[in-house]
């Protein structure tokens, strides 16, 4: 993921500048998930939901503005995965990726 990251940077034309404006309504979790993958190692992964009001704008290199505008605040929802492993080889909470809400709707049959 961190490849794509520094390869979607370098294609950027300009400088990005994005502003958190202020929260919806506070962040929730929408499902949290446990595993364990050996004897001693278990796996957790929160999915939280993010509602905030973002700008976003970005400007050429001497600093014209050329997309997006700073003082039109915009409603963002936003799903982030956070990671964690215990055991031997442990890690901290991390950001594992970001979803994606699905447009559209899956039928359900009883």
């Amino acid at each position: 993921m961190l490849k794509k990251l520094k390869s979607d940077l370098k294609k950027r034309v300009g400088v990005y500048e994005w502003k958190k404006i202020s929260d919806i309504c506070p962040a929730r979790i929408v499902q949290a998930r446990a595993g364990q993958f050996s004897k001693d190692a278990y796996l957790f992964q929160v999915v939280v939901r993010i509602q905030q009001f973002q700008s976003i704008s970005i400007y050429s290199k001497n600093g014209k503005l050329i997309g997006g505008d700073p003082d039109k605040p915009i409603p963002i929802n936003e799903y982030v995965v956070f990671q964690k492993t215990t055991g031997p080889d442990g890690t901290p909470w991390l950001i594992y990726g970001k979803l994606e809400e699905t447009k559209f709707l899956v039928p359900y049959k009883k």
